[in-house]
This record gives structure tokens, sequence and C-alpha cells, in this order.
């Protein structure tokens, strides 16, 4: 997903060094490093006020193919949890709440 175009173990080719270690790609500098990450942080929170408003003067498919695109929104946007994250201490998390 994002986090394999995101994340390199190459020096050579990352752009950037988060404080754990991960490497940034130019791609990964760009959604979670640049003032861009703002807009990835909103962007699920503006699809879903835009569905909300909207969906019951939409076509089926046009609500589908919008809820899809919200998805991947939150997709994009939870996946930085993982870049500050360990695996070990999100399921720890999950696996209390």
């Amino acid at each position: 997903g994002t986090i394999l175009l995101a994340t390199t173990s190459d020096p050579a080719s990352a752009v950037a060094t988060l404080p754990n270690g991960d490497m940034l790609t130019s791609f990964g500098y760009a959604i979670f490093g640049s003032p861009l990450k703002w807009l990835v942080i909103f962007a699920p929170l503006a699809a879903v006020l835009f569905l909300s408003f909207r969906v019951q003067s939409m076509s089926v498919s046009a609500a589908q193919t919008t809820f899809w695109v919200y998805a991947g929104l939150v997709g994009l946007s939870l996946s930085s949890i993982f870049l500050v994250y360990t695996t070990a201490s999100i399921s720890q998390t999950f696996f209390a709440t």
C-alpha cells in the first residue's frame, strides 16, 4: 500500500529520515512531511461531509464511487500511524480497545 511507496531501506533514494529511523521517498515526504499532510488529514472529513449532504440526490453508482474514494482517503490518512508506531504497539492498542 501507501507505506511501501512512501518508505525505503535504500539511503540513496531517501529524501528524509523520520525520528524512528524510517526513510521516506519523495512520495512519502510529499504526503507525510510537507504541507500536503494537512490535505491528507482533512480530506476524509471533507469527503464524508460531501457524501452526507449529497447522498440523497446522488445516483447509486456515484454514491458508491464517492464512498470508495472516502475509504481510500481514510486508509491514506491512517497509514501514517504505521510510520510512527510499531506494529506491536498498534496491535496491543487494537486488542486493548
